[in-house]
């Protein structure tokens, strides 16, 4: 694998442009999956994120099955408020026989900026061969969030991407708002897909 910047330095909010390439024997690969972390300069996680090259692989040990914003029981939930907790419903299988040492994340994202807000680890732990995971994930939204769209990834990989983790499959994604908390006016009309 090639990675490359188009910089080695970055100021706060400047884009930060990353290629890459995967090759195999000089050819390249069409169905990987590659997961991706970038730390910042405390060597916190500023995002995780897993791509494909081409169409990912349909094999998968591991699939996330659902992730949605929703309240505190689970139910949707597509609005939320600057300086408060968002939380999503997070559902992962593992479709393989026996039990996978599984590592889940999440990032928030700005849209349309595409400007990271929060990448945690919410799971670290093995789930059984045929079992199910849920969970219900909460993100703090920072009191000086942009009001307007936002969306959060979920990864799930054998380790984190920085300690050598793969990807199990690909990440899924759910879109929500961010409302600043003085006024829902128009905001009600706005729906999401999960």
């Amino acid at each position: 694998m090639t990675i490359q910047t188009n910089k080695s330095e970055y100021n706060v909010e400047e884009t930060v442009l990353v290629n890459g390439s995967l090759t195999l024997d000089n050819s390249p690969v069409t169905d990987a999956l590659i997961g991706i972390q970038v730390n910042g300069a405390d060597d916190k996680p500023l995002m995780f994120r897993t791509l494909h090259t081409g169409k990912p692989p349909t094999a998968q040990k591991i699939e996330i099955i659902e992730v949605y914003p929703c309240d505190d029981a689970g139910n949707p939930k597509y609005i939320f408020e600057r300086g408060t907790l968002a939380s999503f419903k997070v559902t992962v299988k593992n479709k393989y026989s026996e039990q996978l040492y599984v590592v889940l994340t999440l990032t928030g994202y700005y849209e349309p900026y595409s400007i990271p807000f929060t990448a945690i680890t919410f799971m670290s732990d093995y789930i059984d061969g045929g079992m199910t995971f849920s969970a219900i994930v909460y993100v703090p939204i920072p009191t000086n969030a942009p009001v307007g769209p936002a969306r959060v990834y979920c990864c799930a990989y054998t380790y984190i991407p920085a300690s050598l983790g793969s990807p199990y499959c690909p990440e899924v994604s759910a879109n929500f708002s961010i409302a600043s908390g003085t006024s829902m006016t128009g905001m009600e009309s706005i729906e999401f897909s999960p």
